[in-house]
């Protein structure tokens, strides 16, 4: 599977080379958005880091896919991560990090809207702890 991963991603980056500018590691992009390598899931995956003041945002990407199995259980590994036993060490990684930092994840995955705090369990893994949304017409 990660060969066909690989094959499909240099077809489509093809047609935009010379318009990206690649990079690797720990990164800022722009003032208040960074890179945050997150290795697994695909060859050069990362999650977003975005800071306003002393708050911070980290958009996940595709580290997580469902809000009960990966964060109950971050070590399982599903069919879809490239390298699944690196995807659950950078799993587990970043969710603890979110959950002791206190900062808001997005999670596309995850049910609308998304966003919230992750809470550790005491039998391993986290609760996530979903933002209340409210429209004010």
């Amino acid at each position: 599977m990660a060969k066909q991963f690989i094959s499909v991603a240099q077809k489509q980056f093809a047609a935009i080379r010379g318009k990206v500018t690649q990079f690797e590691g720990d990164r800022d992009i722009i003032p208040g958005f960074s890179a945050i390598p997150t290795p697994g899931h695909t060859p050069g995956h990362v999650a977003l880091r975005i800071t306003s003041g002393n708050a911070s945002l980290i958009h996940t990407a595709d580290v997580v896919h469902t809000h009960t199995i990966n964060l109950w259980h971050p070590d399982w590994q599903p069919v879809f991560d490239a390298d699944p036993e690196q995807a659950a060490q950078t799993r587990q990684a970043i969710l603890a990090q979110i959950a002791a930092d206190r900062s808001l994840m997005f999670a596309y995955h995850f049910p609308f809207p998304g966003i919230g705090h992750l809470r550790p369990r005491t039998k391993g893994g986290f609760d996530w702890e979903r933002m209340n949304w409210q429209f004010q017409a």
